[in-house]
């Protein structure tokens, strides 16, 4: 069993009835709480998720909290935990995601976050996304993997939707691999 399958168990009553969590307007920290649980601490009871809502990045903060490694950190706690924090916490270990390339499960991919100028001190232009890879993606031997994700989209939480599907658009722009983002012992809490 690997870490992420340790996350994906403890995510697995929630699928399918998690609704995505909107970002409130005014709100300009990533929460601690319901959203996107970005605090390091052990995981919370799988209810308390399932009552409060997730959005995207909270899949990933939560796989790493079950884990106990810390959650992706920018060492601001307005942007931690978020999709800021998850493309540059992870950034020496990106690659330029193409939907023709092998992904093994577990796979994190993503779509950057953008500021319309000064990070923190402009407006959002595109606030991201990140997924994970449900099983292996290699389309040469028609294998499209189902992603981890919540998103409004799939009415929140749920693994239902192929990465092929997901990615229209020239969607997702990198990938980071398990090995990188979740199967080593750094940055446990």
């Amino acid at each position: 069993m690997t870490n992420f399958d340790d996350g994906v168990d403890y995510l697995e009553p929630a699928m399918g009835q998690t609704p995505y969590w909107f970002w409130p307007p005014a709100l300009d920290i990533v929460p601690d709480g319901p959203g996107a649980y970005a605090v390091n601490e052990e995981v919370p009871d799988i209810n308390e998720v399932i009552d409060g809502g997730i959005f995207c990045a909270a899949v990933v903060n939560l796989i790493r909290r079950a884990n106990r490694k810390v959650i992706p950190t920018l060492g601001d706690d307005r942007y931690d935990g978020g999709t800021w924090a998850c493309q540059n916490f992870w950034h020496p270990f990106h690659e330029d995601f193409s939907i023709y390339s092998v992904y093994p499960r577990g796979t994190l991919v993503g779509r950057y976050f953008r500021w319309a100028g000064a990070p923190g001190f402009s407006a959002v232009v595109d606030q991201g996304h990140v997924a994970v890879l449900w099983d292996e993606h290699n389309l040469a031997e028609q294998k499209d993997a189902y992603i981890i994700q919540s998103h409004p989209d799939v009415a929140g939480l749920d693994w239902n939707t192929h990465l092929t599907y997901s990615h229209q658009g020239w969607f997702y722009e990198y990938a980071v691999r398990p090995e990188d983002w979740i199967n080593h012992d750094l940055g446990r809490f």
